[in-house]
């Protein structure tokens, strides 16, 4: 059903859908507990794609000068 929707869940995420639906105590799925699930999914993907952006700002910082723990300055000529 998901793949008609047009996503391709790797195993990771349908284990975390698994759980998910688990939590609901879903036997069957209607309505609800299919958008509840799709409102699950794109939620696991916007925290994905928060923390691919965070390790990309880090790795700009790194690569201007900063250190890999998040301290130290860059100069403002560093970013021009």
């Amino acid at each position: 059903m998901l793949v008609a929707c047009g996503y391709e869940l790797p195993d990771e995420r349908i284990k975390q859908l698994n759980a998910y639906l688990d939590e609901k105590k879903a036997t069957k799925i209607d309505i609800t507990n299919f958008l509840g699930a799709l409102t699950y999914l794109k939620e696991l993907e916007l925290i994905s794609e928060q923390e691919n952006e965070s390790d990309e700002y880090l790795d700009a910082f790194i690569g201007l000068g900063g250190e890999p723990n998040r301290e130290g300055t860059i100069s403002k000529e560093a970013l021009i």
